[in-house]
Order: structure tokens, then sequence, then C-alpha cells
């Protein structure tokens, strides 16, 4: 990665000065490659979703919402065909099996067999979630 390249070269010279006035223009350097890193991580993307019947593209935050039990459904906000289950936020919670109703988290602390069990067992797209989950999980 071309940034972590440039702060660990910045990191190396700031060490090697041995002047106050060339260590302090490094770290101010730093701080500026910091704060433009930090402006880049809070931009959010959007998904821009094409219906399939009306053929008419729109942003996600467009569609028309609808909560349909545990999920939420987007349709498309000029048709109103069904488009996809968009998620709820919030910790991953389980739907089905012996801990239904019961978070990631919770499961986690209680049951970690079990976890691993349905990384092993479940199919690719539920794996996919439950694995992103994982890795969010702090």
């Amino acid at each position: 990665m071309l940034i972590s390249g440039t702060l660990r070269r910045i990191l190396f010279d700031a060490m090697k000065e041995t002047r106050e006035e060339d260590i302090i223009k490094s770290i101010e350097i730093l701080i500026e490659i910091l704060k433009e890193m930090k402006n880049e991580c809070m931009v959010q993307e959007t998904k821009t979703i094409i219906c399939k019947h009306c053929e008419i593209e729109f942003q996600e935050e467009n569609a028309k919402l609808e909560k349909k039990g545990q999920h939420i459904k987007a349709s498309c906000p000029i048709c109103g065909r069904y488009i996809k289950f968009v998620s709820q936020g919030g910790e991953y919670t389980f739907y089905v099996g012996k801990h239904k109703g019961k978070t990631l988290r919770e499961v986690v602390s209680e049951d970690y067999d079990y976890v691993i069990w349905c990384l092993e067992n479940w199919d690719k797209k539920k794996i996919d979630k439950l694995q992103e989950a994982l890795d969010n999980l702090k």
C-alpha cells in the first residue's frame, strides 16, 4: 500500500533526523497525511441499483423500504417491484437453530463451537454474512 509505505518512510526519516526543526517538519507532514486518510475513511460508498423490471437506475438509499417480518424489503421507487432485502443494521442475530433470537456476541461467549459448526455447514451466503459479522465483532 502506497500510503502506509509513505508513512513508514516519514517515520523512519524523522527518527534519523538530528535537528529539532526537521523532526517537527516530519511530524507535521505525518499529521497531514493522517488527516487525509481520516477524511477518505469517512466518505461512504453509495450503491447504484438498476431495477430489472423498469430498468431505472437509482441509489440504494432511494429505494422504497418496508418492514417484512425480520427483514427490511427494498423495492424500486418507480415501479414498486422487489429489489432485495437489506440489512437492519445492529448486531448479527441468529434467526434459526438452537440459538434462535440470540446475538452473535451471546453465542460466541456461550457456545463458540456452534459458531464453528455454522461456518463449516451453512451455505456460502450465510457463511459470508456470519464471517463478516465475526470480523466486525469487537
